[in-house]
């Protein structure tokens, strides 16, 4: 009988025989035991085995075929780590894993025979009656569990086999990497799920065919993370929205064939998009052209307050409210977006005037190089107001950032940064300000910097005298800007009383301050 609290066993074979219990051992770990074929034999369990054992690793395991016996309880087990055991076809009978009412972690990584975590294979009890399935019986409810990692198990197909049902009440973080034959995704109450280098998933399998039936599974999510998901051609239809309520953080990362993130199915949406949702990420997605279309009045992401568009280069719209039938001529209309012809106010923008983002504090654009216009002619009037932090950067095709139109929601900014947009000629623009007003507007525009644009002309294109203060800049960093003759006009420069910091190189500036606007 082993009394000790922990029971570290490396680079030895050992069969544990006998009437062992165990009833102490709390940590049992195991590694490095390459011609280990099982830890127990089936005949030689004790009634009553590891009453108190709260963790269990296993690693580095050749020929283990099973990890323990269908008669194996693990009522106290509260982690479990598995890690290259290659011989393993499956972790747990469906009969152990009903014991495991207290596990929390689950870890199993790096099997390349795993085919599924949890197996009906040989378990008698799962048959009853008149040979009928008893749902009573064959379901699992791990009360605890808020973790599960699946990470490079190239057989992996499912996380259970049979008929059988699994139950998570408590939110469970789920990751899955590089699982690439996994073609059925059942998920327990999902609090964060992250998946990884899931080449087959399709939008069926990721929402299992029945995206209604699985909303109750969502309700709790918080986390959605799709990485290297190439067969996704969309994420989820628009009837998942509302069970995605409490979603705080939405990343799609390097799938190759996405096209929309939403599809809508119904004519008549909700003008409301994710309430809580206050992250977005949409990088590396060679065919995404939306987030969804839509053809109501407005749509709106009310909590929004980081957007990180980046290499998504066939998106010229964030959303997109044109019929489907307008959907179709979309080829012909990038085509026409991309001639020199077109004037700037023809272009379709990144954001549409009936977008309404009014939370929205950090954006950043990055490797569009399709883009030539970030804001709408008429933005809408809560959009962009609270914006502290702009970035864009490898715009090649994008001509200005700042255009008049745009100034006056802009007074929250206090970061802008301009980086390798090959064609933009101006930063900020002043002339024909709405309404011809010409009040003055306070911006709050700390720091700006400037690299590596050859056209640049003009950082302030002066229409009209004092229309926007910049009295609050600090500092102003100019590089690699050729075309830039004069940096700052006369009546901007009387503004920069607190400027600590002015960087210029690399540039063929002629004069630093401009002479006196007329």
């Amino acid at each position: 009988m082993v009394t000790g609290a922990v029971k570290v066993v490396t680079g030895a074979v050992k069969i544990v025989t006998g009437a062992v219990a165990f009833p102490c051992l709390k940590e049992l770990i195991l590694r490095e035991l390459p011609e280990l074929l099982h830890l127990w034999k089936e005949d030689s369990l004790p009634s009553m085995v590891f009453e108190n054992l709260t963790n269990l690793e296993v690693s580095v395991f050749e020929k283990l075929k099973t990890l323990v016996p269908s008669s194996v309880s693990f009522k106290t087990l509260m982690t479990v780590t598995v890690w290259r055991c290659n011989g393993l076809m499956n972790l747990f009978t469906l009969s152990t894993a009903k014991t495991l009412v207290q596990l929390v972690r689950m870890n199993i990584l790096d099997c390349k025979r795993m085919e599924k975590i949890i197996t009906d294979m040989g378990d008698e009890e799962t048959i009853s009656g008149k040979g009928e399935k008893d749902a009573a019986i064959n379901k699992i409810t791990f009360s605890m569990l808020n973790f599960i990692k699946l990470w490079d198990l190239p057989n992996l197909t499912s996380l259970y086999s049979g008929s059988f049902t699994l139950e998570c009440p408590s939110p469970t973080t789920i990751s899955i990497a590089n699982c690439p034959k996994m073609n059925k995704f059942v998920s327990p109450n999902t609090k964060d799920l992250v998946i990884q280098s899931a080449s087959p998933f399709s939008e069926k399998v990721v929402w299992h065919k029945q995206p209604l039936a699985m909303s109750s599974c969502f309700q709790n999510t918080t986390v959605l993370s799709m990485h290297g998901c190439d067969a996704l051609k969309y994420l989820f239809p628009y009837s998942m929205v509302e069970s995605l309520a409490q979603l705080n953080v939405l990343e799609i990362c390097d799938c190759k064939f996405m096209k929309e993130v939403i599809v809508v199915e119904e004519e008549n949406i909700s003008t409301t998009l994710f309430p809580n949702l206050n992250r977005l990420k949409l990088k590396d997605l060679p065919e995404l052209m939306i987030l969804c279309n839509f053809t109501g009045n407005l749509i709106e992401l009310p909590s929004l307050s980081h957007l990180w568009i980046a290499n998504c280069p066939n998106m010229n719209t964030f959303i997109c409210n044109s019929t489907s039938a307008n959907m179709s001529a979309s080829k012909e209309l990038l085509e026409e977006m991309k001639s020199e012809k077109s004037l700037h106010t023809n272009i379709q923008p990144l954001f549409q005037e009936k977008v309404n983002l009014p939370c929205l504090k950090t954006l950043k654009i990055e490797d569009m190089g399709n883009l030539r216009k970030i804001w709408h002619d008429q933005p809408n009037l809560n959009s962009f107001c609270l914006l502290e932090c702009l970035i864009v950067h490898n715009c090649s095709n994008l001509l200005i950032v700042c255009p008049s139109n745009i100034l006056g929601r802009l007074q929250k900014l206090e970061l802008l940064v301009v980086s390798n947009c090959e064609s933009i000629e101006e930063v900020f623009e002043f002339q024909a300000l709405s309404g011809g007003k010409t009040d003055a507007i306070t911006n709050q525009l700390r720091k700006l910097d400037l690299y590596n644009m050859p056209k640049l002309k003009h950082v302030w294109k002066m229409g009209s005298k004092d229309v926007v203060s910049f009295k609050n800049l600090l500092s102003i960093r100019v590089s690699q800007c050729q075309s830039l003759k004069s940096l700052i006009p006369a009546s901007i420069a009387r503004q920069l009383g607190e400027l600590q910091e002015l960087r210029i190189s690399k540039c063929q500036v002629e004069e630093v301050v401009g002479k006196e606007e007329e």
